[in-house]
């Protein structure tokens, strides 16, 4: 269950049915996004987020009720549900999986990778992925809450 109460769970919930292809946890994190910068425009918020203009262009039509009408394509929440939205506290989403970095994990890869000398087969176009990319890809699913009580298997990577 998130952790926020019922109004902002119950807008989430709502939101989540429209548009069966937000996550909860993503659409509570362009929630923060619209707390964090108000005023934001739409392209920025596509860049932030990496989610297709259409897909917001979904969730603002969704959230219109919400929202101040504004002149230009800037995004604001209107005063009645700012201070809703704040006790709510939404948590932020990572939208970027590279800025996720762990050093010492990223090092114990290297080091169980050095054991096996794997090269790709390039016959078959195959690339490895770095050991950061790697690492990041498992901390991005623990962000998630998607790693609890789960064990990690490597495949695909090497």
């Amino acid at each position: 269950m998130l952790a926020y109460n019922k109004p902002m769970q119950s807008v989430v919930e709502k939101l989540s049915e429209k548009i069966n292809y937000l996550k909860p946890r993503e659409i509570e994190g362009i929630f923060a996004i619209l707390l964090e910068k108000p005023g934001i425009s739409n392209n920025k918020l596509v860049r932030i987020t990496g989610l297709p203009k259409e897909t917001l262009r979904d969730f603002k039509s969704a959230i219109s009720f919400l929202l101040k009408t504004a002149e230009d394509d800037s995004i604001y929440i209107s005063d009645e549900y700012v201070e809703k939205l704040r006790l709510d506290n939404p948590r932020p989403y990572e939208w970027r999986l590279l800025r996720l970095n762990n050093e010492t994990t990223t090092k114990q890869l290297k080091e169980i990778r050095k054991k096996y000398k794997l090269k790709p087969n390039r016959d078959l176009d195959q690339f490895f992925a770095t050991e950061r990319t790697s690492v990041a890809k498992a901390l991005l699913l623990d962000k998630k809450g998607l790693l609890d009580n789960t064990r990690v298997a490597l495949l695909g990577d090497d």
